[in-house]
């Protein structure tokens, strides 16, 4: 058996891996007509309260869930930087923001762990369902409040479990029953360094130094026009690297007992609800 990588070989090589994910899913991600992460983004900058005028770096801003809210938020007035580390996500999102004409709006590549800017050059940093793949999610809590002002906010959004929705067991059951053995799935990404659930969460933005630490949770509920919308919204985002670790020759069989499984919970016409907690976790650097 060979030795493991080095530590720092092998976190290269997962933030590779994650870079080479979301640059497939960039085409589609959050653009398949469910409505899922801008809700939550909208939602995260209402809470963080941005305000006109003010400076807002969002840590992986993707396709904007984020970003185009606090870009609204801040106005002409105020200075929004973005910074994915998916090229794709770059490319696609640089192009939206030149259509919608937002001049307050800076876009580069970047690592959410090493935000790469002077400390106190923002008012707000926000992270939208960013955390869970990142290697050192604490590396990233600890550059947030490096990057804050004093008495700046961090906003992040986490999401509880897939399937604490009981009539959705069954359906990510059919999945995992056609994953390979040594599946690679998402928690995996910070197995070495996890932090899960809120009270995790709260304890380690205070320990970076974050005062006035809040949740706000919510119940989202997610709605599927058909079987073949919800396929389609798992092939758009990060779960589609469980997707693609399905064989080749196993993917229509997959494809089928999920939708058998689908066809169970469906409501009339095939449509389809998911309910799951959004944690939106707010702190304060003092």
């Amino acid at each position: 058996m060979s030795a493991p990588p080095p530590d720092g070989q092998r976190t290269a090589t997962l933030k590779r891996h994650v870079a080479e994910l979301f640059d497939r899913a960039a085409p589609t991600y959050d653009r398949v007509g469910v409505e899922f992460f801008s809700p939550h983004g909208t939602r995260l900058v209402e809470l963080a309260e941005i305000k006109p005028g003010q400076r807002v770096l969002d840590l992986g801003f993707g396709r904007g869930a984020c970003l185009f809210p606090a870009a609204d938020a801040v106005g002409p007035t105020g200075r929004v930087v973005g910074i994915d580390i998916s090229p794709t996500m770059l490319d696609r999102t640089s192009a939206e923001v030149a259509e919608r004409g937002l001049s307050q709006v800076r876009l580069g590549l970047g690592d959410a762990e090493r935000p790469d800017f002077p400390e106190g050059s923002f008012d707000t940093v926000t992270c939208g369902h960013v955390m869970s793949f990142l290697p050192s999610p604490a590396a990233a809590v600890a550059g947030a409040h490096r990057m804050l002002r004093p008495g700046g906010s961090f906003a992040l959004s986490t999401l509880g479990r897939a399937d604490a929705d009981a009539r959705w067991q069954p359906v990510f059951g059919a999945v995992v029953a056609y994953l390979p053995p040594d599946a690679f799935l998402p928690q995996a990404i910070n197995q070495d360094a996890p932090i899960r659930g809120v009270p995790a969460w709260e304890a380690a933005l205070r320990d970076a130094g974050f005062g006035s630490v809040r949740t706000v949770t919510e119940r989202h509920r997610t709605r599927f026009a058909s079987a073949e919308d919800w396929w389609a919204f798992g092939w758009s985002h990060g779960q589609r690297l469980v997707w693609e670790q399905i064989p080749e020759e196993s993917l229509e069989p997959a494809r089928h007992a999920t939708f058998t499984a689908l066809a169970e919970i469906s409501g009339p016409n095939g449509c389809l609800t998911w309910d799951t907690d959004v944690h939106y976790t707010i702190g304060e650097r003092t």
